[in-house]
């Protein structure tokens, strides 16, 4: 359980996060009742979604500190990582588009926004601008499977593209 916080205003921090969904959720939520199929197909894809993120914001390393943070409800996911460097935003880019496959090797897809600015995110708890952000991200400009990164970061995004495989056509600037 996690413990209550003080009387002190919660102190924004500098984070790069992502919000995610699984894309028609609700709709296939509602073809469960008819498609047994189906009812066996959901949880592995929210798990599946849920372990990753797990894996990923628990394994302590260099390249992954432990101040990584995720929430997870229903078929919607927060991840948000402390912003020391450029190069996290790269990181989150590239944990997402896991995802993208992992979800999708599930048969589904998912929707988002990737974005950076300040936010409180502990366990469960996570709230800010930039949380707001890339919900809006997500349920305003995503509408369709795609994750969406703030243009904000596209100086950023542009510079580490370079070093991105021809090959990954999954990253695509409209």
């Amino acid at each position: 359980m996690q413990k209550a916080f003080e009387d002190s205003p919660a102190e924004y921090d500098e984070r790069v996060l992502t919000f995610i969904d699984i894309l028609v959720w609700r709709s296939i939520v509602e073809r469960s009742l008819t498609y047994p199929s189906l009812r066996k197909r959901i949880p592995n894809a929210v798990h599946s979604l849920g372990t990753l993120t797990e894996k990923y914001c628990t394994e302590e390393t260099e390249e992954h500190p432990p101040e990584d943070e995720f929430a997870q409800f229903s078929d919607s996911i927060i991840i948000s990582i402390p912003r020391r460097h450029d190069l996290d935003v790269g990181r989150m880019i590239k944990l997402v588009t896991e995802f993208q496959s992992s979800v999708l090797f599930s048969g589904f897809l998912i929707r988002g926004g990737i974005t950076a600015g300040p936010m409180f995110h502990q366990g469960r708890v996570a709230f800010g601008p930039a949380l707001n952000r890339a919900y809006e991200l997500d349920s305003k400009i995503a509408n369709f499977p795609r994750v969406v990164i703030d243009p904000s970061l596209e100086r950023i995004v542009k510079r580490q593209a370079k070093n991105v495989p021809k090959h990954w056509t999954f990253v695509w600037q409209e």
